[in-house]
């Protein structure tokens, strides 16, 4: 009888645990840290603060948003590149539709890409040179009134690319 009740209790526990990391998993990454907004010629902000990711080393630009099944609508992802150059960008493997705002080396949105559809494997570029690429869920961008010209204005500076 004993046995049976510490089997139980086995069971029990095991199944706490595995709801608990299922739970955990599947929620969307809350993450606290940096982030940016986008502000018109007169400093006015535009549209929402936006917690950000930084992508900065080569595998992390690869991977960026890939095998995300959820992102809060105010979270994204800033791409940090070396230098100056005319981007593409691809959604394989990326489950998300997602907006593309394509930022020059200072700061100043060259082109936008709205709802680029999830993993297809056609490059989108704008064909203006940029140092940084900023993806938010698609949708966030037209309901913020982003448009080119704005200014990207990170709280912090944001670090160097590896």
């Amino acid at each position: 009888m004993a046995s049976k009740i510490i089997t139980g209790r086995r069971v029990a526990l095991v199944l706490v645990a595995i709801a608990f990391v299922a739970v955990y998993t599947l929620r969307p990454q809350q993450i606290e840290g940096p982030s940016v907004t986008l502000v018109d010629e007169n400093g006015q902000q535009i549209g929402p603060t936006i917690q950000i990711e930084y992508a900065v080393s080569p595998a992390e630009r690869q991977k960026g948003l890939m095998y995300r099944k959820q992102m809060p609508e105010n979270q994204g992802m800033l791409f940090i590149f070396p230098g100056m150059s005319v981007r593409s960008f691809w959604m394989k493997n990326t489950f998300l539709p997602l907006d593309m705002l394509f930022i020059d080396d200072q700061l100043r949105v060259v082109g936008i890409i709205e709802n680029v559809p999830p993993q297809t494997t056609k490059g989108r570029s704008v064909g203006k040179p940029a140092k940084y690429v900023l993806e938010v869920n698609a949708g966030v961008s037209k309901k913020a009134g982003w448009r080119e010209g704005l200014i990207l204005t990170p709280d912090s500076p944001p670090p160097e690319p590896r």
